[in-house]
């Protein structure tokens, strides 16, 4: 259950990591006029910093919930494993018993 959270909640650039100008919360803080008047001065390089700045904390964030699924997945395919030995031991008890 605790990495199903992991993957559903939201998550944000760690302390320390400079948010890029192009993270949607940082947009968001912004009018619709201060954002392409910043968009619209940024130089090439200055945007090409900013997408990479971008994809490698997304690309992070995305890394941390592929690992939650994946541990996720194999919990819950140990569950199904458990259950059904679990179910086979009580029903070969509930034929003895019938006997």
């Amino acid at each position: 259950m605790v990495c199903i959270v992991k993957v559903i909640r939201p998550r944000r650039e760690k302390k320390g990591e400079r948010a890029s100008v192009l993270f949607f919360d940082s947009i968001a803080e912004m009018t619709q006029d201060e954002f392409l008047r910043m968009l619209r001065g940024m130089d090439y390089d200055s945007a090409l910093s900013e997408m990479g700045i971008q994809m490698h904390q997304s690309s992070k964030i995305a890394r941390a919930k592929y690992a939650a699924v994946d541990t996720a997945i194999r919990w819950l395919l140990h569950g199904v494993l458990i259950g059904i030995v679990f179910a086979l031991i009580m029903l070969v008890s509930l034929g003895f018993l019938l006997q």
